[in-house]
């Protein structure tokens, strides 16, 4: 389920700029971590 939202995000900011995909690729990254370990 999430897995599955989570590719679709990546693939959508893959669409946009490279400089971009990083930023919101670490955001993502660090809401799912703080989500799990929470």
């Amino acid at each position: 389920m999430g897995y599955s939202f989570w590719t679709t995000e990546v693939i959508i900011i893959m669409n946009l700029n490279h400089s971009k995909l990083y930023l919101h690729f670490y955001y993502l990254l660090s809401f799912q971590v703080f989500g799990i370990n929470w």
